[in-house]
C-alpha cells in the first residue's frame, strides 16, 4: 500500500509543474518554490514513518502548514490562467488527503497522553512516556506568548477573509474571519496584518475566539479561524468602518 505521503508528493509535483507553465507565476515563485520545496521535504521525511505514527502525524502536520501558505498565495493570484487553477487544486488536493491523518493522529495522541498521565510513574515503562509537552501536537495548547503571525490577509469585496459580526452588528462584538488551513487554537492571542482595497495594510492584536476546520466532506465550506481584535487604532478602525459600508460582515453569533 502506498504511503500517503508519497502519494501527496505526487499531487505536489503536478503543483510544481503547472506552476512552470503558466507566466502569471513568474512572479511569484520566489516564494512559492522554497514554501512548496519545504513541505516536500517534510512529506519524504514522512514516508520514513509507519502512516500511523505520532512521529508521521505531526510531520505531516508541519507541511499542511506550508502547504496552507502556497494554496493562499494561489488564491491570491489575479488573473491566473488554467495552470493556476491546476496548481491550487492539487495543493488542495494535498491537503484533503493529509488532513484526516493528522486529525486522527492528533486524537490519539491526546488521548494517550492523558491515558499515560493517569498511570503511577513507577508503572510508565520508558518506552510509553507520556510525549512531551512541546511536542508535534503542542498546536493543542494556547501559547503564553502572542504568535506572530506573518500571513499577509487580502480583504476585498468578495475575498474568504472578511469582518463578522453577531446580533449587535457592533464590530467590537466581532472581529475578522481569516480564511485559511493554519488554523491557532482557541485562546490564542495572534498579531497579524491585513489589507483593505486600496493598499492600506493594518496591524493588529487579536485573539481566536472560534475556529472552522478543514471538512474534506463539506470542501466548499472554508476553513479559518474568528479573530477578536484587542488592540486596533481608532484610524485603523475608522477605516475599518468605512469599509463595512460597502460589504456587510459575515454573520456569526458565538455561543
Amino acid at each position: 500500500m502506498t504511503h500517503p505521503a508519497q502519494t501527496a508528493r505526487e499531487y505536489l509535483m503536478q503543483a510544481l509543474e503547472a506552476t512552470q507553465r503558466d507566466p502569471a507565476l513568474e512572479s511569484e515563485l520566489g516564494r512559492l518554490t522554497p514554501i512548496i520545496a519545504k513541505a516536500q521535504g517534510l512529506l519524504f521525511q514522512a514516508t520514513k514513518e509507519a502512516p500511523d505514527s505520532f512521529e508521521c502525524g505531526g510531520i505531516l502536520k508541519g507541511a499542511m502548514e506550508h502547504l496552507a501558505q502556497a494554496l493562499q498565495i494561489f488564491q491570491d493570484i489575479q488573473g491566473g490562467g488554467p495552470a493556476v487553477q491546476e496548481a491550487a487544486s492539487a495543493v488542495a488536493k494535498t491537503l484533503a488527503l493529509l488532513f484526516p491523518i493528522v486529525q486522527d493522529a492528533k486524537k490519539r495522541f491526546v488521548e494517550e497522553k492523558q491515558r499515560l498521565s493517569l498511570l503511577p510513574p513507577e508503572q510508565r515503562p520508558p518506552s510509553q512516556a507520556p510525549p512531551p509537552s512541546g511536542g508535534a501536537f503542542a498546536g493543542q495548547h494556547v501559547p503564553a506568548r502572542t504568535i506572530n503571525w506573518n500571513v499577509l490577509q487580502q480583504l476585498t469585496l468578495d475575498s474568504e477573509t472578511q469582518f463578522y459580526t453577531g446580533f449587535s452588528q457592533n464590530l467590537d462584538e466581532g472581529g475578522l474571519f481569516v480564511a485559511t488551513f493554519d488554523v491557532k487554537p482557541i485562546g490564542s492571542k495572534v498579531l497579524f496584518t491585513f489589507e483593505l482595497p486600496g493598499g492600506r495594510q493594518i496591524t493588529a492584536k487579536g485573539r481566536v475566539m472560534w475556529v472552522r476546520e478543514y471538512d474534506p466532506k463539506a470542501p466548499d465550506v472554508t476553513p479559518g479561524m474568528g479573530l477578536k481584535f484587542i488592540m486596533l487604532r481608532d484610524d485603523d478602525r475608522k477605516l475599518i468602518e468605512g469599509f463595512l459600508k460597502k460589504r456587510v460582515p459575515m454573520f456569526f453569533e458565538q455561543e
